[in-house]
């Protein structure tokens, strides 16, 4: 089975290399009555392989002692002092994916580097799964690889990882330790303790959390509490998500708040996505961005929904979808060829207008124009429609109002048509994947129908028919880009082959047209990073930093169809240009730039989030079926070789173990965890 790797930042790459050589084995449910974890950490002296041990006991139904012992690889990252939490909660974005596939769903460990004792290097415990496993009363016991004490106190509630009491003393208390040449201590003293007698923590972690809060802001210095989540604005999505993993109570109301574009696409702005409510309604689609920008909102609340198995937020998202499936569908009901006299086609067809501005933008006169027509038309080309029929509306007046209504909702006719099929393209995309997140079928059948235009637009012919040679010009890289978006989300929701072969091809494009064949980085991009590339608002980080985020789209993608493509000499391809790709982000994140920081991260954070690779497309539906049981389940291909026999099986990340395997290890672990998936 061949395993991808890709690059990263410098401080990690030692980290890594240690990590990619250990073993990973872990079991999808740790005991549910569990009485003592031991976790054992490298020592910083001499930076040993990063391992970490998990050793557990718990009394079993016979009322024998049962032990554990469990050895999990961990990541050694480091980070700016000065932004040290930025990127704690989301240690697994990091990860080399051969590692994360197994490592994932385990006990973890991040090591960074404090502002107090910047000669040493401290390992923190991971808060982003322990509160699923860890129960209140339990010791967690924290030694150096010798067994020396390092720090030792009882965990009464999951979630005071965050408090003020445990995560951030233990960090700076340990720290002394390590610098004074750690503590020589017995380790069965710590032990002994009477576990039993612990009392209890409220069940409520919001006052702790509160207080954790003022805390940061009074003594540490953070401005705000967002500063420790997320240590940026780019970083808010990452720390929400984290967040809601561990089941924060209030999350929902804060996500709803405070949550930003995408995890690739992420909002320079603080977050675009904001709840809007009027006397009348409620609605949670922020009018003033796009279609293509509610939609990966959907996306992402939808995957957070998943992981709390929050049903308000699953509906939440839905409501959004809805709302962008059936502007869409209005859109696409009209006959494009009747406003051909504004420009080609497609442009005609995929305005940028929303309905939902209309009233507010107009003057009195248009608005009482308007008004009779509200019940019958819901789009703003329904509404142009509609007046051009109109006996009581001359030519001139029409066209007068047409254009005041397309300059009134920002609609740009000077946009070219391949940043409409880039618009399209990344909806259907998000539209596909909102299907796969809620079994909603109405996503399924517009997202066909945008990619099958999608399809026929980005076409070779149709594109050389408009454009000849003057499509390689970088605005046509981002088309590419969306289009290969659109083909791989397709085939992971309905393992259409010729979506996933269009796609391919258009990533095939990107490459040939946009790589330095001596470096691999993309160069026929303008240097000014204010460049938009004459982009759509449904990439609103473009005017920042366009290279770094075509760049993260790009690795993201190419790393897809790297692990998706059947030959060799693919798969090959698109890893290498991925690889190469990461260089650039690399270099980026180098500059100490919390902006392009944000690229970097989103550019892992989408590879991890990747919800379904598969190994061939006559295996996507048994992929899809295990998918529908585990929503969010990241779903990996693993090869078990017996004698001259190959078996593939689809694994839901963290359920079967690492490997090797022989096939009947490989069946009864399956077996064990309900997944009988041989395929």
């Amino acid at each position: 089975m061949r395993k991808p790797t890709f690059g990263v930042t410098a401080g990690a790459v030692v980290a890594l290399s240690l990590v990619g050589v250990a073993k990973v084995f872990y079991e999808p449910l740790l005991p549910s009555s569990p009485t003592e974890y031991l976790v054992t950490v490298p020592s910083t002296d001499s930076v040993p392989a990063p391992i970490v041990e998990i050793n557990w006991k718990r009394t079993i139904d016979d009322g024998q002692a049962e032990a554990k012992r469990r050895k999990v690889g961990i990541l050694i990252f480091f980070v700016d002092p000065s932004n040290f939490y930025a990127k704690q909660l989301e240690l697994d974005v990091f990860r080399d994916p051969e590692v994360a596939r197994f490592v994932n769903r385990s006990f973890s460990a991040v090591k960074v580097n404090l502002d107090q004792y910047p000669e040493w290097s401290q390992v923190v415990l991971p808060v982003q799964r322990l509160g699923r496993y860890i129960e209140p009363g339990v010791e967690l016991v924290v030694t150096d690889s010798d067994g020396r004490l390092i720090d030792h106190y009882s965990v009464e509630n999951p979630f005071q990882f965050f408090g003020p009491e445990t995560m951030l003393p233990f960090l700076i208390n340990s720290q002394k330790l390590l610098a004074q040449g750690s503590v020589e201590q017995p380790l069965q003293q710590q032990q002994s303790n009477d576990l039993q007698a612990l009392a209890l923590a409220s069940p409520d972690p919001l006052p702790a959390f509160d207080e954790f809060s003022d805390r940061l802001q009074n003594e540490y210095k953070f401005q705000t509490p967002w500063t420790f989540i997320g240590g940026s604005t780019k970083f808010r999505p990452a720390a929400i998500r984290a967040l809601a993993k561990l089941g924060h109570p209030r999350m929902s109301e804060e996500i709803v708040q405070a949550l930003a574009l995408s995890p690739l696409y992420d909002a320079l702005d603080g977050g675009f996505f904001r709840e809007v409510r009027t006397s009348q309604s409620s609605s949670y689609v922020d009018s003033s961005k796009s279609s293509s920008q509610n939609a990966a909102s959907a996306e992402v609340i939808a995957q957070i929904g998943c992981l709390q198995h929050d049903d308000d937020l699953i509906r939440l998202a839905k409501d959004i979808g809805t709302e962008v499936i059936t502007e869409f569908a209005d859109r696409d009901s009209i006959c494009a060829s009747r406003l051909n006299d504004e420009g080609d086609d497609y442009r005609s067809r995929r305005s940028s207008m929303n309905p939902a501005r209309l009233n507010s933008l107009l003057t009195d006169d248009e608005r009482r124009s308007l008004d009779r027509f509200v019940t019958e038309a819901k789009s703003p080309d329904q509404y142009l429609m509609s007046f051009k029929s109109l006996s009581d509306l001359t030519n001139a007046e029409f066209v007068r109002l047409r254009q005041t209504l397309r300059e009134k909702m920002n609609f740009v006719p000077s946009l070219s048509e391949p940043d409409h099929i880039a618009i399209d393209g990344y909806v259907a995309a998000r539209l596909f994947n909102l299907y796969r997140y809620s079994g909603d079928e109405r996503y399924l059948n517009r997202a066909e129908v945008l990619a099958q235009q999608v399809y026929s637009a980005a076409s070779d012919s149709a594109i050389a028919r408009i454009y000849g040679n003057r499509h390689l010009g970088p605005g046509w890289l981002s088309t590419y880009l969306s289009v290969a978006d659109c083909g791989v989300a397709n085939f992971a929701a309905t393992g259409e082959v010729n979506a996933l072969r269009i796609g391919e091809g258009a990533l095939t494009t990107a490459i040939s047209k946009f790589r330095d064949p001596q470096t691999g980085l993309l160069f026929n991009l303008p240097d000014d990073p204010t460049s938009t590339f004459g982009l759509s608002p449904a990439f609103p980080d473009l005017a920042d930093r366009g290279r770094e985020s075509l760049t993260a789209q790009a690795v993201r993608l190419s790393y897809q169809y790297s692990v998706i493509a059947e030959e060799d000499s693919s798969r090959a391809k698109f890893l290498a240009f991925s690889q190469s790709l990461m260089v650039r982000l690399n270099a980026v994140m180098r500059q100490a730039s919390s902006v392009a920081g944000g690229y970097y991260d989103a550019a892992y954070d989408a590879i991890r989030n990747r919800a379904l690779l598969v190994s061939g497309p006559q295996r996507v539906q048994d992929a899809n079926a295990m998918a529908k049981r585990f929503p969010l389940a990241t779903v990996y291909p693993i090869s078990v070789t017996n004698g001259d026999r190959e078996t593939r099986y689809f694994l839901r990340e963290g359920l079967v173990l690492s490997g090797p395997f022989s096939a009947a290890e490989v069946e009864k672990k399956l077996a064990e965890t309900g997944l009988p998936y041989p395929v």
